[in-house]
Parts: structure tokens; C-alpha cells; sequence
């Protein structure tokens, strides 16, 4: 199967998207997989912009090794949930694999 079959168009912005299965986890063989590698770099030369949602580092640190595949990455916290050890930690993991931290969002914003 080639990969844009199982790519769903959003009609009003015309975002593309690829779901995984509801609660599988990453299987780290897959991830090293010679497909994975293939597949990243299919999708680069098509698109300008490639944006993975991943599960928490700290909780499933497998996603750390997607950092091969990928320019750069965006720190998602939540607010009175992570904490700055939580949020260091994850940074240093990040960049211990030579990834970028290219900007970070601070989401469930209480007042």
C-alpha cells in the first residue's frame, strides 16, 4: 500500500492527515525499519510541512527516535501538570539525540 491511501483531505482547509490505530503504542522495530525511513522521506518531497503528534517523551521516550526523521521539535506542556523537572528532562532528552527544539506551547491555560 502506497502511503497517500490512507491519507484523509480535510475539505475545508485542505489539510492532509495520516491516523495510527486508537491506543497502539510506536514499535520501536518499526520505527528503525527500513520502511519508516522510506516513508519519511517520501512524504518530505511532498509536502513543505510534515507535523507528527506523538505521545508525551517522558511517558513513551520511543518517540525520542523519530527525531532522525524529522527538522525540528515543538514542546507541548501542560499547564499544573508538567513540571519543570518534567520539562527539563524532556528537553535534555531531545537534544541528547541531536534533535532542535524549534518552540514549545503551553496548553489547558488556567487564569
Amino acid at each position: 500500500m502506497h502511503y497517500s491511501e490512507g491519507v484523509i483531505v480535510e475539505p475545508k482547509t485542505g489539510l492532509h492527515m495520516i491516523f495510527s490505530e486508537e491506543g497502539k503504542y510506536i514499535d520501536m522495530s518499526m520505527m528503525n525499519s527500513p520502511k519508516m525511513k522510506a516513508f519519511f522521506e517520501n512524504i518530505k518531497n511532498e509536502y513543505d510541512y510534515i507535523i507528527i503528534d506523538t505521545p508525551p517523551a517522558l511517558i513513551q521516550s520511543e518517540v525520542i527516535s523519530l527525531s532522525k526523521y524529522i527538522d525540528g521539535v515543538i514542546l507541548v506542556v501542560k499547564q499544573e501538570t508538567a513540571t519543570i523537572g518534567d520539562i527539563v528532562e524532556t528537553k535534555n532528552k531531545v537534544q541528547d539525540v541531536g534533535a532542535e527544539i524549534i518552540g514549545c506551547v503551553l496548553n489547558d491555560i488556567r487564569s
